[in-house]
């Protein structure tokens, strides 16, 4: 009813324009009995019309689209514009219409690509952000920057994941011994996920080698290196190298290599392939007098460039005694050359945890979520958490809010932590930047300290 009377409010409008153009007031387009009011009863009486009852019918009223026919077209637009049905379909149009400009102008807003031809660096981006991932630089692997959609940057520190356990030792998986994987999966034209796996956690308290007790060279330790489906090792200026002349399992081997597992826990290797992207390293040592395949611990780069890698040797079945032989399976194919210009045992400690890390970016056109996974390589007895950060320079901030349950504020002075709901950073030249905290069980915390002159954001 109330279409109804929309229409009808609209169609007086009409008339009274029509009564002020002149046009007789018994002239209504429609009105197919005379009465001057538009209602169902004229399209009973316009159907008697068409079908050749003209009883009680006002001719010049009859033809309702306006093209000199009276007919059943006239009978079917009268109806359809008292029921309402046309205003519904322009309605329906219009945001048909609104649906599809907007699918349209957020179809294929997101990308991503490698950055270099060693496929170190990945970048991705929407609409309103990019992003760059760096895969293998040593101690530096992670989200590496976020800029807005004129390359103003939000922040362009790296943003860390580490693991803190109950005993306070902290470990990062920028520091990983092995280089990050990036997976894309592409769902329709408007959402990607990116995702960074692979990547383990080192520890954090690590000091810089130096001095010669601070670790073994193994190169120049070594009195002879024994081959299989390589060429003969050559060392010259301290770079060892060797070809592979079949890849179906190339490896040398070192003599006269001895070192204390006690005193040495961990290989830092700075390698270059043409090829390969993984190795393995076979040791001897504790009760096992031969190489064996659960004395072997294997590690990830990048080919094409040099690239440092730290393994812990720990995770041998029997780290134990003196290391007594050594073994470097690294080679992918005939012809390629391996380079070494760093093999060093050294001394790391409690290196390395059991875990690695799946960082996972839902990339919308228009926005922008993040993951993060912790996942176990291996058994695991012992508790502790992880955390993500930012770190944004303090005098590039032009305004700090923060939220929680009680209250919103522009400073970090006794802000209650516990319960942050979010917080955001207004960047110069860049706009806002901010993180949501999203009420969850069990979901973590949210917070914010000052530090050296910047926003550490976890």
């Amino acid at each position: 009813m109330k279409k109804i009377i929309s229409l009808l409010l609209c169609l007086a409008a009409a008339v009274s324009v029509f009564t002020y153009t002149g046009v007789s007031a018994a002239l209504l387009t429609g009105d197919a009995n005379g009465d001057g009011v538009l209602d169902n009863k004229d399209v009973v009486t316009l159907f008697r019309f068409v079908s050749g009852d003209k009883a009680g019918a006002v001719p010049e009223n009859c033809d309702y689209n306006g093209d000199g026919e009276t007919n059943n077209k006239d009978v079917t637009l009268l109806f359809r514009a008292l029921s309402g049905f046309d205003q519904e379909e322009d309605q329906l149009k219009e945001g048909w219409d609104q649906t599809v400009r907007t699918a349209n102008s957020l179809s294929n807003g997101v990308q991503g690509r490698f950055t270099d031809a060693g496929r170190r660096k990945f970048s991705f981006s929407n609409q309103n952000a990019y992003l760059d991932y760096d895969l293998a630089s040593n101690g530096n692997i992670g989200l590496l920057a976020m800029y807005n959609a004129n390359g103003d940057p939000y922040f362009d520190t790296l943003s860390d994941v580490l693991i803190q356990l109950d005993d306070g030792k902290s470990f990062s998986a920028a520091k990983s011994s092995v280089s990050g994987r990036m997976n894309s999966h592409r769902l329709g034209y408007y959402y990607y996920d990116f995702r960074f796996c692979n990547q383990t956690f080192v520890s954090t308290d690590l000091s810089e080698i130096s001095g010669s007790e601070s670790y073994y060279d193994i190169i120049a330790k070594a009195s002879s290196w024994s081959t299989h489906d390589t060429s003969s090792v050559s060392v010259k200026n301290g770079v060892l190298s060797y070809t592979v002349s079949s890849s179906y399992d190339p490896y040398i081997v070192s003599s006269g290599v001895s070192f204390s597992t006690s005193k040495y826990d961990a290989l830092q290797i700075t390698l270059k392939t043409e090829s390969a992207g993984s190795g393995n390293i076979y040791i001897v040592a504790g009760s096992h007098g031969s190489f064996s395949e659960d004395q072997n611990v294997g590690f990830r780069f990048n080919s094409g460039v040099w690239t440092t890698c730290v393994v812990p040797l720990s995770s041998a079945s029997d780290f134990s005694g003196t290391v007594r032989g050594f073994r470097l399976d690294i080679g992918a194919e005939a012809g390629e050359k391996i380079e070494i210009k760093e093999l060093k045992a050294i001394k790391r400690g409690d290196a390395s945890v059991p875990f690695q890390l799946e960082r996972v970016f839902h990339t919308y056109s228009d926005k922008l979520h993040e993951v993060v996974r912790i996942v176990a390589s291996s058994e695991y007895e012992g508790g502790g958490s992880f955390c993500s950060t930012v770190t944004i320079p303090k005098e590039n901030v032009i305004k700090l809010i923060l939220k929680n349950g009680e209250k919103q504020t522009n400073e970090l002075q006794g802000f209650d932590f516990s319960g942050t709901e979010f917080v955001g950073f207004d960047v110069k030249d860049a706009g806002v930047f901010g993180i949501i905290m999203p009420s969850l069980e069990n979901n973590g915390e949210l917070k914010v300290e000052l530090k050296d002159g910047n926003y550490i954001i976890t």
